[in-house]
């Protein structure tokens, strides 16, 4: 055999040695497994680490509770102040049944309120509901409050079909005006086959300009299956009641949180 073809097959089968190793190496240290998280859309994923046969879907990784506007405060009385914000669950098709809220009083000067009993709490949302979340009568004068801020955290999604249903509605409400304290009545409707120890029943009142101008709540003992449990909720003395807009009242207005 000629020595340039043993040197050439030397030198291909040498280089072919260093090449196989090569690739063991970047194979072995610069690669990694598909996963759901490697920021690469593989694995049939519908699209980055999300959806195909092996990740959640992309529906359920970038769902969050929104909320609709800013926490509003207002006046309780008695140097307390009233917090509420409404929070609405974008997806129809997942809900949670446990989450957790926090609203945090902010100052006039930018710094936090140390915190008071009321201002932590859990709660659950349907697939597509709204609904608000309230920390009553706080025992912070409304004259420190500069603004409320409200974080959520700890969302347990799951499927719709999983998550317990209330068919619970609101009717015949009801809003008069006594020596400038509002009074809200009303009947819950609960056309279920399941009792209830304990609802919760939040009212916010908005103006004629459609601005949330207080809020407050009552709670209903033993709500029983098909039943119509009548309710009022009782509001602080406002100075521009007048301006509440009492033809629009409606069931818009409330939210029950049913005590599990």
């Amino acid at each position: 055999m000629p020595r340039f073809l043993k040197q050439f097959i030397y030198g291909s089968i040498y280089i072919l040695i260093i090449g196989l190793v090569g690739f063991g190496i970047y194979s072995l240290y610069f690669t990694t497994t598909p996963s759901c998280s490697d920021n690469i859309q593989n694995q049939q994923e519908s699209e980055i680490d999300c959806g195909g046969p092996n990740c959640i879907s992309c529906e359920l990784k970038l769902l969050t509770l929104k909320q609709v506007n800013e926490p509003n405060f207002f006046d309780a009385g008695q140097f307390k102040t009233t917090a509420v914000v409404k929070i609405t669950n974008p997806s129809w098709n997942y809900g949670s049944k446990n989450f957790n809220y926090e609203f945090l009083f902010i100052n006039r000067l930018g710094g936090a309120i140390a915190t008071r009993p009321g201002l932590l709490g859990t709660s659950y949302i349907s697939a597509g509901e709204s609904k608000y979340l309230i920390a009553p009568a706080i025992n912070i004068d409304p004259r420190d409050v500069g603004r409320v801020l409200v974080n959520i955290s700890n969302v347990a999604w799951d499927l719709k079909a999983n998550l317990t249903s209330y068919s619970l509605s609101f009717k015949n409400l009801k809003l008069v005006l006594n020596n400038k304290s509002p009074q809200v009545s009303g009947i819950l409707k609960n056309d279920s086959a399941s009792s209830y120890n304990a609802i919760s029943v939040i009212g916010v009142l908005f103006d004629k300009r459609g601005n949330a101008i207080s809020a407050s709540a009552t709670k209903l003992d033993n709500v029983q299956s098909f039943s119509e449990t009548p309710f009022v909720i009782f509001y602080p003395a406002m100075s521009n009641a007048a301006s509440i807009d009492i033809s629009s009242i409606s069931p818009q207005w409330f939210s029950y949180e049913v005590s599990r």
